[in-house]
């Protein structure tokens, strides 16, 4: 038990993989700077309790290579003002961090993987300058009444692979980011925020985006060359694609597939609603290999019939909520034939699958053939 000082625990210097210092087994708490300070590389911060601190965790390392850098892997941190603040080539790994303002901050090329990030004030992981945000899950930011919520920020890096439900926005998507293969839906405001300028190779390709209330996507705040392909977006209420007047310069939207229920509206353009496929990419040059269809998910609400998480009762029906396509679905096989496709297992119909499961171990098998 470590507490009640400026800072916990201080670590500085350089070890090697196998022999650098470890913070392991600790309660770690009540510290007004950060419960554990480490710089340097070679380290380990595992197995924690921190909480009720300053910063839970403040990782710093320059090795450039990840296997040497440090190693936050396995912790529970809740209840401190950021929950980790994280530079260089660190791995932030298997953590559980929730009850914190901001849970994550990385920058400077991090690693932050396979975490639950959830029930932070304002933003769960914000990340930026070649930061990498892979396959976390996200839930339950919903800000204070003065700030919004957000679930993942990513500026110049990646997010890859999350989950990211129940936020009031799921995603900032700020300048030069790769936004690929996310699952992004029950998010009460915004599924998608798109701003700043984006490089070859940025944009938003093969997420699945559900958004019951208000916009699925909305491309916004300046910038130009948005690239959105390979989606599978549907709405509610709202738009499934807005494009403010800043984002119009450079806008390239394709081989995605739309679902509009209930108030829900296609897309704007310089103010103007579309309501169907055809006047939209006529008059807009988007979209034409497109779809307008219901997407035909398993079970978007899972065996709990419990629609991603609950701020009113802080109950959790998000992990088994099912969004892989049935077989007959119009996402299967129909995306931009220049994607990849090789990661899909077995008869993948030699075509990536729409949404966030194309090009993954979990996209739908092609239906069968019928030879005579």
């Amino acid at each position: 038990e470590i507490r009640g000082n400026g800072s916990g625990v201080v670590v500085s210097g350089s070890g090697t993989t196998n022999f650098g210092y470890v913070i392991r087994n600790s309660e770690v708490f009540g510290n007004s700077g950060s419960g554990v300070s480490m710089s340097g590389s070679g380290h380990r911060i595992e197995d924690n309790l921190l909480r009720n601190n300053g910063t839970g965790v403040g990782a710093a390392t320059t090795t450039g290579v990840y296997a040497t850098g440090i190693l936050v892997t396995g912790n529970e941190i809740r209840s401190n003002s950021v929950g980790v603040s994280t530079t260089g080539t660190t791995t932030v790994e298997n953590n559980q961090v929730f009850l914190n303002n901001i849970g994550v901050s990385a920058d400077q090329s991090p690693m932050i993987r396979n975490n639950t990030v959830y029930r932070n004030t304002t933003t769960g992981i914000q990340g930026s300058n070649n930061a990498q945000i892979i396959e976390n899950r996200v839930f339950g930011h919903v800000g204070n009444g003065t700030t919004t919520g957000t679930g993942v920020y990513i500026r110049s890096g990646n997010a890859i692979g999350n989950t990211v439900y129940s936020n009031t926005i799921g995603i900032e998507h700020d300048s030069g980011s790769e936004v690929r293969s996310n699952l992004i839906y029950a998010n009460s405001a915004i599924g998608v925020r798109m701003s700043g300028f984006q490089g070859a190779g940025d944009g938003l390709f093969g997420n699945t985006i559900y958004q019951l209330t208000g916009d699925a996507i909305l491309a916004t705040v300046g910038g130009n060359r948005t690239e959105i392909r390979d989606n599978i977006v549907v709405v509610g209420a709202g738009y499934a694609l807005r494009v403010g007047d800043s984002q119009q310069v450079g806008f390239n939207s394709n081989y995605n597939l739309f679902h509009v229920f209930g108030t829900g509206k296609l897309a704007q353009w310089e103010g103007r609603d579309f309501l169907t496929m055809a006047d939209w990419s006529y008059e807009t040059g988007n979209d034409f290999e497109s779809v307008l269809a219901d997407p035909q998910f398993l079970d978007v609400n899972g065996a709990d019939n419990l629609l991603g998480y609950s701020a009113a009762s802080t109950v959790d029906g998000g992990e088994d909520d099912d969004f892989r396509l049935a077989v007959s679905s119009p996402g299967v096989d129909r995306g931009d034939p220049a994607s990849r496709f090789q990661v899909e297992p077995g008869n993948n119909g030699g075509r990536v699958d729409m949404g966030a499961y194309g090009n993954t171990l979990l996209a739908t098998q092609s239906p069968a053939q019928l030879i005579q």
